[in-house]
């Protein structure tokens, strides 16, 4: 680190490694093209002399000196630029020397002085809140690492100290004035609030949008000017690893020509302009293991949230969601998802983020989900209705190619669509619980394949009502891939006990999507006798009533769904005496 000696301003004096540095002061301005000072160019006074760089540099020294420093750092000439490790290394060390100086002066070059009109002083707020100062990204470390700051105008006049401008200084930055007063740690706010700090300021390389940053997360990167808006995910990344704050995934995509669908990191910190009033749950942080990352994408295991319209909004039915673990007031704060691959995730309009019932005691949910594997619905008020799924591994695109791309239809490559019908039967659908889960999207209501894959399973546990009568099947159907031979099974769960249900489930959940052979063994074992048929029909009973289910298979072309015909299997119950009735598809309510 070099320092300015503010008796001899022409003198640097550099302090490497350990050895123990002065007190100084250090100087937080905006840089004027053409006008600032170099270090190279620093031991050729007659080089610049003339520029308003070098009046800043001696004035800084001047009013540290009155203060009774010795030392005043100005990172115009005290960062040799051309040596990419020395500038790497200052870049990465910026925030410990602002937090480490005894007083930070703020050269504001656009701030009037105070004139004679008495007005000139009233307005002062608003000159003050104008500067382009607070434009700047470099300059938002500057103000929350340093411990003390002294504002002047552009004639060096004394205008105020952070600590007597607080209020201020918070409504013009957003920043909350705990931290400004360094009454909280900055471990305390959530990775989204604090790149929102950062979402109207600029920089001049795009790079810097990202570097600029590193100390608000005490995270050190690798400088690679040249790669653009890459290193902002770079940071994303680096920083979703080292806190595991799934908060970074809050931004939202203001632009409203954009794609219906987006990877997970954003592209700049003005995407999160909407997320300065979001706040974490430190005993949420690591409620789930660690992200990992591949070359396809974000690897997290999380338990997704159903949420259900409420009445008269059909907006969300059957819409998973990524609950964040933050809140915004008194909502959980979640990303809409669609499903484009085998536990594969696209987030899916990205112009929001879901607002839902704020979950209570998560962790005891998780465990509960853990020992039972069932879903566990909440009892809203004015938020939608939130059910918590199964945890299940997610991969997550931190990209995705842009539009006209469907990432959902161009990773399908088949899909089968299970109908049910009831009748007139006056069975009410209680429920459906989908296996294998990685291939089932919860938005179309389908199982689908994204390849060659010819031995692909799907089934279902289906449940039915009707007064205090309950219907329970399973229904199985394999190698439904696009032009194969496909074998369908039924099986009713009556004189089974729980435990063997249980079993079964737990035992199918285990299955690879395209093991076929090893789910059909399973059922074998565990549904036996004349409670599994793979030729229709099955008889059962509803209560004590006889009853037929019968089922068939057939083609349909849904381009909406995939781009090649789906496979429909569509399942009749009738009671004895009944007429047919309307088809009805996918689970209504909770699974069974």
């Amino acid at each position: 680190m070099r320092l300015l000696n503010t008796s001899n301003v022409s003198k640097l004096e550099e302090f490497i490694g350990d050895v123990k540095r002065p007190q100084y002061a250090i100087l937080s301005h905006t840089w004027e093209p053409g006008e600032e000072v170099s270090l190279q160019e620093f031991g050729n006074p007659t080089k610049y002399a003339y520029k308003k760089g070098y009046r800043k540099i001696i004035q800084a020294c001047a009013v540290a000196a009155s203060d009774g420093f010795r030392h005043v750092w100005v990172d115009t000439c005290c960062i040799n630029k051309e040596s990419s490790a020395e500038l790497s290394e200052a870049i990465n060390s910026m925030f410990q020397w602002y937090r480490d100086a005894a007083v930070c002066y703020v050269y504001l070059n656009n701030l009037p002085p105070v004139g004679p009109d008495p007005e000139s002083e009233t307005n002062f707020a608003s000159s003050f809140s104008a500067c382009k100062w607070f434009t700047r990204g470099w300059t938002l470390q500057e103000l929350i690492a340093s411990r003390e700051v002294l504002f002047f105008d552009q004639e060096w006049n004394r205008r105020g100290a952070k600590s007597d401008l607080c209020e201020l200084l918070s409504s013009i930055t957003r920043i909350p004035q705990s931290l400004l007063r360094h009454k909280a740690q900055l471990s305390e706010f959530a990775v989204a609030q604090k790149i929102s700090w950062a979402s109207g300021r600029k920089t001049t390389r795009p790079e810097d949008e990202a570097y600029c940053l590193l100390g608000l997360f005490d995270v050190h990167m690798t400088l690679l000017y040249g790669e653009g808006p890459a290193a902002f995910s770079r940071l994303q990344k680096l920083v979703l690893q080292t806190t595991g704050d799934l908060s970074i995934f809050a931004w939202t995509d203001d632009d409203k020509s954009g794609s219906e669908y987006s990877g997970f990191f954003a592209h700049s910190p003005s995407q999160f302009h909407g997320c300065s009033q979001i706040q974490i749950d430190q005993e949420d942080i690591g409620i789930y293991r660690d992200p990992g990352f591949t070359t396809r994408g974000i690897r997290l295991e999380a338990a997704l949230v159903h949420l259900y319209a409420e009445e008269g909004d059909c907006s969300h039915d059957h819409q998973p969601v990524l609950n964040l673990h933050c809140t915004e007031g008194n909502a959980c704060v979640g990303l809409y998802l669609r499903k484009i691959g085998g536990g594969r995730y696209a987030r899916w309009n990205p112009r929001h983020t879901a607002r839902f019932e704020a979950i209570n005691a998560w962790k005891r949910r998780l465990s509960a989900l853990e020992r039972y594997g069932r879903t566990m619905p909440t009892q809203p008020e004015r938020l939608p209705r939130a059910t918590v799924l199964p945890i299940e591994t997610l991969l997550l695109p931190r990209k995705l190619d842009p539009p006209p791309i469907n990432p959902v239809l161009s990773n399908r490559r088949t899909a089968l669509q299970m109908v049910f019908n009831t009748g007139n039967s006056g069975l009410e659908h209680w429920g459906l619980l989908p296996m294998p889960r990685s291939h089932w999207d919860r938005h179309d209501q389908v199982f689908f394949s994204t390849n060659k894959i010819n031995k692909s399973w799907g089934a279902a546990f289906v449940e039915w009502q009707r007064g205090t009568d309950v219907l329970r099947l399973f229904v199985a159907c394999f190698y439904w891939n696009y032009n194969c031979e496909t074998v369908t099974m039924l099986g009713v769960f009556d004189g089974m006990d729980e435990r063997g249900i249980f079993s079964l489930r737990h035992a199918l959940g285990q299955v690879e999507f395209s093991n076929s052979r090893g789910a059909e063994d399973l059922i074998h074992e565990a549904i036996r006798g004349d409670r599994l048929c793979t030729e229709p029909p099955l008889a059962v009973r509803v209560g004590g009533t006889e009853a037929s289910v019968g089922w068939e298979l057939r083609q349909e072309e849904r381009p909406d769904i995939c781009v090649n015909p789906v496979t429909v299997l569509e399942v009749s119950i009738s009671l004895a005496g009944q007429q047919d009735g309307v088809a009805i598809t996918g689970d209504q309510t909770t699974s069974p």
